[in-house]
C-alpha cells in the first residue's frame, strides 16, 4: 500500500512578563519668539538628561540605555480669517528613548519629568532581554512542532493507521521543504504606544505574547 501523507500546521502561544521597558518621550514647545522657545527646550533637555544620567547604569539599571536626538525646529506663518499673515510661529522639539529594567522607576521618572515644560510620552516598547527572548522563542518553536505531531497523530489514530513520522517542516506559507530542513514563524506582541503622561496607569508593563507556527508533513506506512 502506498504511504499516506498527513499535512498539518502546529502552533504554540505563550505570554511572559516584560523585562525591559523603553519609553519614548519628547519635549515640544512653540512660540512666535524663536530665541525664547529654543532656550526653553534647551533648558528642558538639560533637565531631562540630568534625570536620566542619575539613573543610568548599563548593568544595574534602572536605566540601562538611552538615546537623545538633536533639537529639531519648524517654522510657519499662520493667517487670520481674512487670510492676512500673522507673526511667524516656531516649534522646537527634542525626543529621547530611555530603557528601564525597573518599571516602578520608569513610572516614577515619568511622573517627575512631567514638570518639564512641553514634556510628553509617545509610548512604551516592552521587551525581553536577549537571553530570555532566545529561551522563550526556542520553547515556543519546539512546542509548535509537538503540536503539529499531535495533530497528525490524532488524524492517524482516527483511521487506525499507526504511528506517524515527520518528513518535512517549514515556515507557514513557504510550502514544504526538503526532509531534514526545519523552521518556524515567531510572532511577538510587545508594543504599546500613545500613552499620555497624565495617564500613569498606561505605564504598567504589558505581557509579551510569543507565538510560533510551523507547517509539517508526516508520513506513515499502513
Amino acid at each position: 500500500m502506498e504511504p499516506i501523507t498527513i499535512r498539518v500546521r502546529g502552533s504554540h502561544t505563550t505570554s511572559v512578563p516584560a523585562e525591559r521597558g523603553t519609553v519614548r518621550v519628547q519635549i515640544r514647545l512653540e512660540s512666535d519668539d524663536l530665541g525664547a522657545v529654543m532656550a526653553a527646550v534647551t533648558d528642558g533637555q538639560t533637565r531631562l538628561l540630568r534625570s536620566i544620567d542619575e539613573l543610568h547604569d548599563k548593568r544595574q539599571g534602572p536605566v540601562t540605555w538611552y538615546a537623545v536626538d538633536q533639537l529639531s525646529t519648524y517654522s510657519w506663518t499662520p493667517h487670520d480669517r481674512d487670510n492676512q499673515p500673522l507673526l511667524p510661529r516656531h516649534q522646537v522639539s527634542i525626543s529621547a528613548e530611555v530603557k528601564f529594567s525597573d518599571f516602578a522607576a520608569l513610572a516614577l521618572w515619568v511622573r517627575k519629568a512631567v514638570d518639564i515644560s512641553g514634556f510628553s510620552v509617545d509610548g512604551v516598547q516592552w521587551a525581553l532581554t536577549a537571553k530570555r527572548r532566545s529561551v522563550v522563542e526556542t520553547k515556543a518553536q519546539q512546542r509548535a512542532v509537538l503540536d503539529a505531531r499531535t495533530r497528525a497523530q490524532n488524524y492517524a489514530d482516527a483511521l487506525d493507521l499507526g504511528a506517524v513520522k515527520c518528513r518535512a517542516l517549514s515556515d507557514p506559507g513557504l510550502g514544504f521543504v526538503a526532509p531534514g530542513v526545519t523552521g518556524s514563524e515567531l510572532l511577538l506582541d510587545r508594543s504599546y504606544g500613545g500613552s499620555p503622561p497624565e495617564s500613569h496607569g498606561d505605564l504598567v508593563p504589558r505581557a509579551i505574547e510569543v507565538r510560533a507556527e510551523v507547517e509539517a508533513e508526516f508520513v506513515l506506512h499502513p
